[in-house]
């Protein structure tokens, strides 16, 4: 316990350097098996000092840490992993406005700090059905901002939410099959703008833009659609469109 006091002590000294080294640090001795189990009835109050941090500084490594601790603590946060979550999406917010006011910020690099925290989230907790669905209400709001004029420098970050949590399995495809046509139109413009092109560049051939994810997700989103047939109208969509883009 002497380490895990040190470092404990070291969280929470005045200084902020030595802060923040201790919660980049921390992780490290956080993963050891001997002293792992000692920390559960800690985990709150960890979780507290890295979202304090948080507040204090922009540093994508405190976030890195963070991913860590979700990873080695897995379900044992899941009593606090609905309000990390929330944190983290208001984090993201903050961090768009101070694009809007500072474009020499690192913001960029903590939002990407963010998202991979979360993914690791869903990456955890997508099983649970229950737990998800109030991460998803959540994250849906990043997801949402990628397909937003002002939030188009975040798309494939949105793809790689959505990726993640499509490769968790049956039961939470549902939860994104609502972006499959904003995915279709990112990528080829909506049924007028490709019609119009058509017309106007008839030997324009639609490749994408290069998106790594962008197969799997539709994929993926389409075979739940396809499963639920119900949805008629978005295999309609789906059809129009590639017709359109192939002829």
């Amino acid at each position: 316990m002497q380490i895990t006091d040190s470092i404990f002590k070291s969280l929470a000294d005045e200084n902020l350097s030595i802060r923040v080294f201790a919660s980049i640090c921390a992780p490290t001795f956080f993963s050891n098996k001997d002293i792992r189990p000692k920390l559960d009835q800690h985990i709150p109050h960890i979780l507290t000092i890295f979202i304090n941090l948080m507040n204090e500084i922009d540093l994508e490594e405190i976030l890195i840490s963070l991913e860590y601790i979700v990873q080695i603590f897995n379900e044992k946060i899941k009593d606090f992993v609905v309000d990390l979550t929330k944190i983290l999406v208001d984090r993201f917010h903050k961090m768009c406005k101070v694009d809007e006011e500072n474009l020499n910020s690192n913001s960029p690099i903590v939002k990407e700090g963010i998202n991979k925290t979360i993914i690791s989230i869903i990456g955890v907790f997508a099983k649970n059905q229950e737990l998800f669905a109030k991460i998803y209400k959540e994250i849906r709001e990043i997801i949402l901002f990628g397909f937003l004029d002002e939030g188009l420098e975040n798309f494939e970050d949105s793809l790689d939410l959505i990726m993640s949590i499509c490769k968790e399995g049956d039961k939470i495809y549902s939860e994104v099959w609502e972006f499959y046509i904003p995915i279709i139109e990112s990528i080829v413009g909506n049924e007028e703008e490709i019609a119009k092109t058509k017309i106007e560049n008839p030997n324009m051939v639609f490749i994408g833009y290069g998106y790594d994810n962008f197969d799997s997700i539709i994929n993926n989103i389409l075979l739940y659609i396809t499963k639920y047939f119900n949805y008629k109208k978005y295999l309609v969509y789906f059809f129009r469109v590639n017709i359109l883009i192939c002829n």
